[in-house]
């Protein structure tokens, strides 16, 4: 970035001072901020320089305003992380979509009941208030290919989640906005709608993370901050659009939900409290405790 100098020598005669040297493109952001401040200027080339000027009385004006510009604008625009997720984001989400394949072929195996105890059944969560069945039928598919296709999406996404999240929140921002996701699809849809699948959960991951992107733009132009929704968007047509045995609903609430609860999540842990080993903890043991009740509940 280039430096405003000191003043060089004053064109007395004239009546006019140099303020600052810049290349052209700084020195034609330089000027639009004399000319916003109300200070009199004019520009001269001189080579790949552009020299600046102002009216003698207006030298230390014109200095000071740079200046404070300058300072305003030292560290923008900001720099964002972008780093993939590493080999431990990856682990913890195969092994989240692994337990899954063992559940899977527990309720196609031995226990054939666990598909009936935990699947979404607008029936019994309307009138029986059997609510543990929006956790329950996150960790549940209709059959291998379901599963796969959802593994084979949100093993990416979830890591990515764990990445920003930590391994306690990401793992509790998964499966709550599923659920919330799930309950959303019942009230909306009502009887007698019933559903199994971790889509709801992998579109509410997708809305988490679109809202943790909007947070990182918030000084931005909004056209830069609007992009993580349409970025969403796109993914929920490509991804989860309608179809023949899509619930697209679910989807839909999903991401909704992901994205709400995704801005107080993230405005949490832009804390350090949250990075801590013992609220990690503390939130990963929250996720398993969800699953496991709501298991305990759908068994009992």
């Amino acid at each position: 970035m280039s430096e405003i100098p000191e003043n060089t020598a004053p064109e007395v005669a004239s009546g006019w001072v140099e303020v600052a040297q810049a290349p052209a493109r700084k020195a034609r952001e330089w000027a639009l901020v004399l000319n916003s401040r109300g200070v009199t200027h004019r520009l001269r080339h001189i080579g790949r320089m552009v020299m600046i000027s102002v009216r003698q009385g207006d030298l230390q004006r014109a200095e000071r305003e740079l200046k404070l510009y300058e300072d305003e604008n030292a560290d923008w625009p900001p720099v964002f992380e972008t780093t993939k997720p590493r080999g431990d984001e990856l682990l913890i989400a195969i092994t989240i979509f692994g337990a899954l394949a063992v559940l899977l072929d527990l309720s196609q195996g031995s226990f054939p009941e666990i598909a009936e105890a935990g699947r979404v059944s607008a029936v019994k969560m309307l009138w029986e208030g059997q609510w543990w069945r929006s956790v329950t039928a996150l960790t549940l598919h209709a059959n291998f290919r379901h599963l796969g296709g959802n593994a084979l999406v949100g093993v990416f996404f979830l890591s990515w989640l764990v990445k920003d999240a930590g391994a306690g929140f990401g793992l509790l921002l998964f499966f709550a906005v599923g659920a919330v996701g799930n309950v959303l699809t019942v009230l909306y849809e009502g009887m007698p709608h019933i559903s199994v699948g971790s889509s709801t959960a992998l579109f509410g991951t997708i809305g988490v993370l679109s809202a943790f992107a909007v947070l990182r733009r918030r000084d931005m132009p909004w056209r830069r901050w609007v992009m993580p929704l349409g970025a969403g968007a796109a993914l929920l047509a490509m991804l989860g659009g309608p179809g023949e045995r899509v619930d697209f609903t679910a989807h839909v609430m999903g991401l909704a939900a992901g994205f709400i609860i995704g801005f107080p999540a993230g405005k949490f842990l832009e804390r350090p409290v949250a990075w801590r080993v013992i609220s990690q903890s503390i939130a990963g043991a929250a996720a398993i405790g969800l699953v496991f009740i709501s298991w305990a509940l759908a068994l009992g």
